[in-house]
């Protein structure tokens, strides 16, 4: 099992330097890929590659209709930065021995979703792999007269809808600290061998307290309580390494809030392998594409209240 991040973009587009209706992305994309996209049986093809690079940006589409697009973004790696090994033998090899790297590569990829009816993208962070800004390149490389950009739903304004928003609830809070002192462990945790505890300590781990009231309850009941506990938690953010809430309002679902994220994010589950005869077996990759497009399109229902609040971009028929 992995956790990753999904993270929210507000996407305006631009004709010939002035803003138009963001709905318009629908056919711009739509054109693009008629017009450029290599055709598979069950997905489409857009090479981005800049001019500029040797390595390859690759966009897969695998569904673009009147309500979303669904896409899996790739950056090729270079090819001598792993290698393969037989585990019989533990003999080792090239990834691709004789292969030139203009024909031939490995990628690293992520998946993200852009939502017609408001313009925003689901994007899924993923170390090596593109960016949100491959929506970008492919504008700038097969619609030049247009223009996007990307602008991420910023965590203070997801936050401030649990602040100022009526009947706000705060139901957990979880930080994270470092390791208390060895009379902490002693006394409250009883731990007392004294050479286990110095070695604790000379490793600086942390620890994560998580503050919860009985099932079907809440630590704050209003919106007064929600405000006092968040202000005294900013007023406690150079003490603690991490600190995230689950909380909700009359018009925000419960959800969790990550206080030191920039950016709001929220995270998704993805099974990497599953169990058969007793031994793991690595889903493949259609079934890490299809496990993709099931948690975006789960992460966007869940969070839509929320990012079309803050961006006022509520879908019109």
């Amino acid at each position: 099992m992995a956790t990753r991040k999904v993270y929210f973009f507000e996407v305006k587009l631009f004709e010939s330097k002035n803003e138009v209706d963001y709905r318009n992305l629908r056919n711009l994309f739509e054109q693009i890929i008629h017009e450029n996209a290599v055709d598979h049986s069950n997905y489409k093809t857009l090479d981005l590659t800049p001019d500029s690079t040797t390595m390859h940006s690759i966009m897969d589409i695998f569904e673009y209709n009147t309500m979303k697009m669904f896409v899996r973004l790739s950056k090729q790696r270079p090819s001598n930065t792993l290698i393969k090994r037989e585990y019989d033998t533990y003999e080792q090899g090239d990834v691709l021995p004789g292969k030139s790297e203009d024909e031939n590569g490995i990628e690293q990829y992520t998946y993200g979703s852009l939502d017609f009816a408001t313009g925003i993208f689901s994007f899924v962070s993923a170390r090596g792999a593109l960016t949100e800004k491959a929506l970008s390149q492919a504008v700038d490389k097969f619609a030049g007269k247009f223009e996007i950009q990307l602008t991420a739903i910023p965590n203070a304004e997801a936050i401030n809808s649990i602040y100022n928003g009526e009947k706000s609830e705060i139901t957990s809070v979880e930080i994270e600290v470092p390791l208390p002192d060895t009379g902490v462990l002693k006394n409250i945790l009883g731990w007392d061998d004294d050479e286990v505890i110095g070695t604790l300590n000379e490793r600086n781990l942390r620890t994560s307290i998580t503050i919860k009231p009985p099932a079907r309850e809440s630590i704050t009941n209003n919106t007064k309580e929600s405000q006092s506990l968040l202000d005294l938690l900013k007023s406690c953010a150079g003490v603690y390494k991490k600190s995230k809430i689950k909380a909700k309002s009359n018009k925000v679902k419960l959800r969790e809030f990550d206080l030191f994220d920039e950016n709001f994010g929220y995270p998704i589950e993805i099974k990497t392998h599953y169990r058969e005869e007793g031994e793991n077996v690595p889903f493949s990759i259609e079934e890490m594409t299809e496990q993709h497009k099931k948690a975006l399109i789960t992460v966007f229902r869940e969070n839509k209240d929320l990012i079309t609040t803050i961006t006022g971009r509520f879908q019109r028929e």
